[in-house]
């Protein structure tokens, strides 16, 4: 089976199991390894990257407040790190229920990311 079936039936499987979100309404891209992707979710500011390693995706995924309006962060941030298998998608989820939705290509080489129709891609995504 080739890389671009196998994520477009990971990027099919994690749109239905998306919170609320539908194929039409959700945000989704594919990564590529090294490159992080910047979103905002209502309040919140996440980075998520990985890097490729032994078939798997090395995925982190951090967030925090956004930053008021001096540039500073009044609150501590979460940082996830995990090893997303191909075949086994992970969900993060926020306190609000927001969920994002990420699956590793076969051998690692790409991860597919959806987000819900809220989350916003920063400047440069």
């Amino acid at each position: 089976m080739s890389t671009l079936k196998c994520l477009g039936i990971a990027a099919a499987t994690l749109v239905a199991l998306a919170s609320g979100a539908t194929a039409q309404n959700a945000r989704e891209l594919i990564m590529t390894p090294g490159k992080g992707v910047s979103f905002y979710m209502g309040t919140k500011h996440g980075v998520t990257h990985f890097l490729s390693a032994n078939g798997a995706c090395q995925l982190t995924v951090a967030i925090g407040d956004s930053p008021d309006m001096d540039g500073m962060n009044p609150s501590t941030s979460t940082r996830i790190s995990m090893t997303v298998v191909p075949g086994q998608p992970a969900k993060v989820e926020t306190t609000d229920g927001e969920a994002l939705m990420l699956a590793c290509a076969p051998g690692g080489g790409s991860m597919y990311l959806a987000m819900p129709p809220g989350f916003k891609l920063k400047d440069g995504n």
